[in-house]
């Protein structure tokens, strides 16, 4: 995983500091990655299974919510993303710009979610 950029010392403890400094872009690659991750998994309309495809994505890489609802299909990420905290994953948020995927050339606010260690 990528070093993600560190808050200001005067913000570290404000959960809601976004990183300005880049524009976030979901890659080729990555979007491939997640789609074979997502393939493995036909069934993703049950939760368990759900959070089976979102933890192997946090294994490959962070992702935001929008990357895993377009490229893996998981439109329930606010529930299993506190789920598999409450079964021990270390999953933390960082807040970035990211380039909104429905209008080009703009920037939008976003969670960027990763897995810190497995549990």
């Amino acid at each position: 995983m990528s070093k993600l950029p560190l808050p200001p010392p005067d913000q570290a403890n404000n959960p809601h500091w976004t990183d300005t400094s880049t524009t976030y872009r979901t890659s080729p690659e990555k979007a491939a990655a997640l789609q074979a991750i997502a393939a493995r998994f036909p069934d993703r309309t049950t939760l368990p299974v759900m959070q089976e495809v979102i933890l192997e994505a946090l294994r490959h890489s962070p992702c935001t919510t929008d990357e895993m609802f377009r490229y893996m299909g998981c439109d329930s990420c606010h529930v299993a993303l506190p789920r598999l905290r409450q079964q021990g994953y270390k999953i933390s948020k960082r807040w970035i710009m990211a380039e909104d995927p429905l209008n080009p050339g703009a920037r939008r606010r976003c969670a960027l979610f990763y897995l810190e260690d497995a549990a």
